[in-house]
């Protein structure tokens, strides 16, 4: 068990069937999450993951999979602990793809040196982009670059489990047709079968469930999702599509995507939790989306849009139900 896993696998620990013991020892063990932003950062530096990825490049299986993703300033200097994450895997990454917007990255002086190890190694590329289309860019832009190869989506302070690409990819070799995902949830519906407001779903799922092949599914990009080639066709669409559409909710669109290419998310037993790295200063999109009820609205626009341009609901359990 590499290091991460132990934070992984206790934080928010709920084991237990009764729900008030699960909610007094989830909530203790959210300590857990503070003890890693102290521990793991001394261990990688003591430890770099570069020097075990060259240990056991021979040794371990290699996904064909880009690692793509994005950042910006409040969260960049975290970076290198998400990809030391990456690099300690029981199935190890061959490229790890960073955008990043030359409107908040004026060049290569700006970027923190440290990240400077992984290019070196040859497993990182950072891109500068002339636009910002913040969370969109983690895909946007290797859907043409890496169109031969299937994408795994990740975020930029995420503590991620050494078994998290092996599972994805396990998943994917196994089911046709499937966006395989750790974070996801059911979409709640009316007595209509029309998708009600992402403000009123409730993630009623137990930690140690699978979803099935489903289009019931709705999965979280950053959390890890795995898209076989063919599964993005069209997600690419131009900026100011997207700006108008769903600007700051790219797993809305992205869920409507793989629906319009034939391919179903495949919710993974959330054995492992995801703590997260702390950013100083940071504004997470979800608590923009979910406090103002952002998401409500692009979840509308997304129908919308896919109503008048494709002449369907994507979320309509009669598109391609499974």
């Amino acid at each position: 068990m590499m290091i991460q896993d132990l934070f992984c696998k206790y934080y928010d620990y709920r084991p237990f069937r009764n729900q008030t013991l699960n909610k007094i020892l989830g909530n203790s063990s959210k300590i857990l999450a503070v003890l890693a932003n102290i521990i793991l950062p001394l261990y990688y530096r003591l430890s770099p993951g570069v020097r075990y990825y060259r240990r056991n490049y021979e040794r371990l299986p290699k996904t064909d999979a880009i690692i793509c993703f994005t950042s910006f300033p409040a969260r960049i200097g975290n970076v290198w602990l998400v990809i030391e994450t990456l690099l300690r895997q029981s199935v190890l990454p061959k490229k790890i793809v960073l955008y990043l917007s030359k409107l908040q990255f004026l060049d290569e002086e700006s970027i923190p040196s440290v990240l400077n190890q992984y290019v070196d190694l040859g497993v990182l590329s950072i891109k500068l982009v002339d636009d910002d289309i913040r969370s969109h860019k983690k895909y946007w832009y290797a859907v043409s670059e890496y169109q031969d190869h299937p994408l795994i989506t990740v975020d930029d302070d995420i503590i991620y489990q050494s078994s998290f690409i092996e599972g994805l990819e396990k998943a994917a070799v196994s089911l046709k047709n499937a966006i395989p995902c750790y974070y996801w949830t059911f979409m709640e519906r009316d007595d209509n079968n029309d998708v009600l407001p992402y403000s009123k779903w409730t993630n009623k799922r137990s930690q140690y469930e699978e979803s099935g092949l489903s289009s019931n599914v709705f999965f979280g990009s950053g959390g890890g999702a795995y898209f076989p080639v063919g599964s993005l066709n069209g997600a690419n669409q131009p900026f100011n599509v997207l700006r108008s559409v769903c600007p700051l909710a790219d797993d809305i669109w992205l869920n409507a995507i793989v629906r319009k290419n034939s391919f179903f998310p495949y919710g993974l037993p959330y054995t492992y939790s995801v703590p997260e790295w702390y950013c100083n200063g940071n504004q997470k999109l979800s608590s923009i989306n979910n406090g103002a009820c952002k998401n409500d609205e692009q979840l509308l626009a997304v129908v919308e849009f896919f109503k008048e341009n494709n002449g369907y609901n994507p979320f309509c359990l009669e598109n391609g139900e499974v």
